[in-house]
């Protein structure tokens, strides 16, 4: 079994989630929304903007993240700024 699945794995056990035969993907769709749910209940902000970032920073904060040895450690590893910056206009 790979790690993503037992990240999966234990995400759904963890939630309120029904593994069944779900997809991996499917199962970690479900999750994010339980997560979203959950800070929205909190009401603690969902995005950056909603505590202050500025969209001009976005291209400094994707730099400084390839710098990171977590990210750098990533089995999936990130390739360039580009696509280090595509997480933070998500996330944005």
């Amino acid at each position: 079994m790979c790690l993503q699945t037992i990240v999966i794995n234990r995400a759904a056990e963890a939630a309120p989630l029904t593994r069944g035969d779900q997809s991996d993907y499917d199962v970690a769709l479900a999750f994010a929304d339980f997560c979203h749910s959950l800070i929205a209940k909190l009401e603690q902000p969902q995005r950056l903007r909603d505590v202050g970032v500025e969209r001009s920073l976005l291209p400094k904060l994707a730099a400084n993240m390839l710098k990171s040895k977590s990210v750098n450690d990533n089995p999936k590893p990130l390739e360039s700024v580009e696509q280090a910056q595509q997480f933070f206009e998500a996330m944005w």
